[in-house]
């Protein structure tokens, strides 16, 4: 998508050029800071008050005529990928490579006048949460890669915002005795299948993709070979010791049984009714383990 914007300044051809390319005359027409490399390749970064920035890529410059800048919301900028990117995308799969395509898709649409909008950023990472007494901005660090591994440039820009929600990632980890690849932080199986009378399902299993419909999916597959396995008496015999119960008993764990979780169901759909929504999650194991005790009881 290309955008052209057009703005008329009342001076001669000279001070125009010099308002576009340096940045003490920028700071006086466009923003409060701005930083500029005019060459092709170059990187622009503008500043505001409010604490909102935008930065863009020096697409073609032609002295003392033309200056083409490609803004990040415009050109997809974040989603240009570098030499060693470029090659590892070769190498994966495809639906890594649709993913990237559909990103780009999206970053190209042109803005429909909705009321929200949804940006994706890469190479940033959160330092600082400013305000108050509440959230009013976060401060992030820009990335660059080096042999494979984001590394802070030092460089920040800061987002007005009044809410932040953590999202920490996923990575497996691995279990003493279990086999594990390093690489992809998976146990290595073969339709969840480790070993007879040893099985995984979900992201351990194939690592970090898809939904919860595809971990139902997944897990129903686990489960078939468990079954097979069990028919054909594969699975290794251990003498008993001792029922699940008494283990966590034992052990000090507070068992929710079904009747439990039906009466944590209730509860969240109750304390969701007078909102006009489906439910309220109960947010602490405290108050979950109280709504199922409270099932217990009146049992």
């Amino acid at each position: 998508m290309e955008v052209t914007r057009s703005i008329v300044l009342p001076v001669t051809r000279d001070e125009a050029w010099e308002a576009l390319t340096e940045p003490e005359r920028l700071r006086e027409w466009f923003a409060n800071d701005v930083e500029l490399d005019v060459r092709p390749g170059g990187e622009a970064v503008f500043r505001w008050e409010n604490g909102e920035s935008r930065r863009a890529v020096v697409d073609e410059v032609d002295e003392g005529e033309r200056l083409v800048l490609r803004w990040e919301d415009d050109g997809c900028v974040e989603l240009e990928l570098d030499d060693a990117s470029a090659a590892e995308l070769e190498a994966a799969p495809p639906t890594v490579k649709r993913s990237l395509a559909h990103l780009r898709a999206f970053a190209a649409r042109e803005p429909a006048g909705r009321p929200r909008a949804i940006r994706l950023r890469f190479l940033l990472s959160p330092v600082a949460i400013l305000g108050e007494e509440r959230v009013e901005a976060i401060e992030l660090v820009r990335n660059e890669l080096v042999d494979g591994r984001a590394v802070p440039t030092g460089e920040t820009e800061t987002i007005p915002c009044g809410i932040v929600f953590r999202s920490v990632g996923y990575r497996g980890v691995s279990l003493p005795g279990v086999p594990f690849d390093e690489r992809s932080c998976t146990i290595p199986n073969e339709g969840g299948r480790v070993t007879p009378g040893l099985y995984c399902a979900g992201w351990i299993k194939r690592g970090p993709s898809g939904v919860i419909g595809t971990n139902k999916k997944d897990a129903t597959e686990t489960v078939e070979l468990l079954l097979e396995d069990a028919r054909a008496g594969r699975l290794p015999r251990r003498d008993p010791e001792g029922s699940l119960e008494e283990l966590l008993a034992e052990r000090g764990v507070e068992a929710v049984l079904y009747a439990g979780w039906e009466a944590i169901d209730a509860s969240e759909r109750a304390a969701g009714e007078p909102q006009g929504r489906p439910r309220v999650k109960l947010a602490t194991w405290e108050e979950l383990l109280a709504a199922a005790q409270a099932a217990s009881g009146a049992t």
